[in-house]
């Protein structure tokens, strides 16, 4: 009981020399000096005038870094620095790169400092003469959109064609590419959006512009009936004669709610196919042939008597 007293009595007190000793011990232990490992994506830049990097360059250098507790601390919260190495001068399609600490830019580095590079410290650096042609641009849309739901018409890619930039031997084999994919699985209305263009795998790729407008419409659908639609008979045998019942048939449709006003009974042909149907009564079911965006929900009767004589 007295401990429980003692820790009631003056508790504010107490809870603020915790925070306080609290707060100086992180001040001192950040104080100090540590060692660190890091390893930004590193990005090669400056190369000679007219050429690009190619191929498959190191994307990451693992570094040894130098600096104070507080300093790390900072750079892990607000975003830590990126590493960039200026190209050699040198007109080669094959440049070897002996990668120091020297050779190391780091963005926002604040105090800290590199005390040397653990890999990749030696390797080869592919170039090229730097061209660009046009290039066609197509959506890549995945997923289906939500029951009840259609697309309709084409998707359209503003602009259509980007320019292309990239390594002369590289880029000449390239005619088309493709958008960053779009999910259109949750839509369920007409979107516009913009998107990245999804460059060639490898080292020194650009394109002008750098996203496009993908532009795609969908709509609810809806259901309509077509009734006492006349049934056509088709391919009949020579010398042969046919009767069917009914000769009318009734067609439930559905399709994008702004078109389904447009369907007339015209536009929609019912049809029996009697090739290969010899002498006597026969069960057929009715072909619907029926405009595109359109399917066909159900058709009455789904057989047709139909005699041959």
């Amino acid at each position: 009981m007295k401990v429980l007293r003692w820790i009631k009595n003056n508790i504010d007190l107490k809870i603020w020399s915790v925070v306080l000793a609290l707060l100086v011990w992180f001040h001192v232990a950040t104080e100090r000096t540590y060692d660190i490992t890091y390893s930004p994506n590193l990005e090669f830049i400056n190369p000679p005038k007219g050429w690009t990097v190619v191929g498959n360059p190191p994307e990451v250098v693992s570094l040894r870094l130098r600096g104070r507790g507080k300093q790390i601390i900072f750079h892990r919260i607000f975003g830590e620095p990126e590493a960039t190495v200026e190209l050699p001068k040198t007109k080669s399609r094959r440049v070897r790169m002996n990668l120091t600490k020297d050779d190391i830019i780091l963005s926002r580095k604040g105090e800290l400092r590199i005390v040397s590079v653990v890999s990749p410290t030696e390797f080869h650096i592919e170039m090229d003469i730097s061209s660009k042609k046009k290039v066609h641009i197509d959506a890549d849309v995945e997923g289906d959109v939500r029951k009840g739901f259609v697309r309709v018409g084409k998707t359209t890619v503003t602009p259509n064609e980007v320019e292309l930039m990239g390594g002369r031997s590289k880029i000449g084999k390239i005619a088309r590419l493709r958008t960053e994919p779009i999910d259109i699985g949750s839509e369920t209305r007409s979107v516009e959006r913009m998107v990245a263009v999804s460059l060639p795998e490898g080292a020194g790729y650009r394109s002008k512009p750098d996203s496009v407008l993908v532009t795609f419409v969908i709509e609810k659908k809806v259901q309509k009936v077509l009734e006492y639609l006349p049934v056509a008979v088709t391919k009949v045998g020579s010398r042969r004669t046919a009767r069917i019942s009914p000769d009318h048939a009734e067609v439930t449709l559905e399709g994008p709610e702004s078109m389904i006003d447009s369907i007339k009974p015209g536009d929609v042909r019912v049809s029996l196919d009697l090739s290969g149907k010899g002498k006597g009564s026969h069960l057929i079911p009715p072909k619907i042939t029926i405009p595109d965006h359109f399917e066909v929900v159900s058709v009455k009767p789904e057989l047709i008597q139909t005699d041959i004589e």
